[in-house]
């Protein structure tokens, strides 16, 4: 990979979690001490940074696109890179951050800014095979998880604007008005040909869920699966029992059962909530596969 000129195109989302103006001065102050030629733009409207890179991509303008924000934002761009011999690195100022955690991505912005380089110059990029989500809306990417149930439910119900104001607890707020108000209702999927009903369902790319908290024991992000966690009980009760298994790391309990697989699929009709890497997913009705394209990362 060319050393000479390297070019990065910055994309951030303002309104992440962890967002600071500060933070961004420092981190491209930090990639042009590195000699980076740096182009920062930053996306104002959801859409917008696939946009950008999709244009800079066309433009051949760029060696490396860095995205700033959450899972979510980093999903929505990384569809304009799949395939592509531009690498994706991370600025992880979103809530939760929780592909940065999985790729051990330092938080740290001059570490991150010198690993970059690093990375970059020794041609070392990880290759990550994404979900793909068909619906009858059209397609998305995800790279860490998707979810059915509660934690649908809690995405679709968390407030933006105090989202903003103090980050991942906005989500402990929402998880509150759910343990209160949502009943957990028996809904079918088929994974890799074979139906079964279920009360909740997270498939995962990754091992965290929300930041730190570990599901289970390896990632699948560089492989051509995912593990797909699934709640059969039928009140909270229940579900934190399925919960207690899973940092236990069983793979089977009375209420859950954990299964590496490569498709699933939510037919239509059913009333269950779903989210995409912390966004919300309006559609009641899904495909799941692993991209057919897969991405490189910027990791150590």
């Amino acid at each position: 990979m060319s050393l000479s000129p390297k070019r990065a195109l910055f994309v951030f989302n303002p309104v992440a979690g962890h967002y600071r103006l500060g933070r961004v001065r420092g981190f491209v102050e930090a990639l042009r001490r590195c000699g980076w030629d740096v182009t920062v733009r930053p996306s104002q409207y959801r859409g917008h940074g696939a946009l950008i890179v999709r244009e800079a991509l066309a433009q051949r303008a760029s060696d490396l696109v860095i995205i700033g924000g959450g899972d979510g934002t980093i999903s929505e761009c990384a569809w304009e890179l799949l395939d592509s011999t531009v690498p994706l690195a991370i600025f992880p100022i979103g809530s939760a951050n929780v592909l940065a955690r999985e790729l051990k991505i330092p938080f740290n912005d001059r570490h991150n800014a010198r690993m970059i380089e690093r990375v970059f110059n020794d041609d070392g990029a990880k290759t990550i095979w994404p979900g793909m989500i068909s619906t009858p809306e059209g397609q998305t990417l995800f790279i860490q998880m998707l979810g059915m149930g509660p934690d649908g439910w809690i995405v679709h119900h968390v407030s933006t604007a105090l989202k903003k104001h103090i980050g991942r607890a906005a989500y402990v707020v929402s998880a509150l008005k759910c343990l209160l108000s949502y009943k957990f209702t028996p809904f079918t999927l088929n994974l890799d040909g074979e139906t079964t009903e279920v009360t909740a369902a997270i498939l995962t790319k990754g091992r965290y869920y929300g930041g730190k908290f570990q599901l289970i024991s390896s990632s699948s992000q560089e492989k051509r699966s995912f593990t797909a966690l699934l709640f059969r009980g039928t009140d909270w009760y229940d579900f934190l029992k399925a919960c207690l298994s899973l940092l236990l790391f069983q793979k089977k309990s009375r209420f859950m059962d954990v299964k590496s697989i490569t498709t699933a699929s939510l037919p239509p009709n059913q009333n269950v909530d779903l989210q995409s890497d912390g966004d919300i997913l309006a559609s009641m009705e899904a495909h799941i596969t692993i991209s057919s394209r897969a991405l490189k990362v910027i990791a150590p």
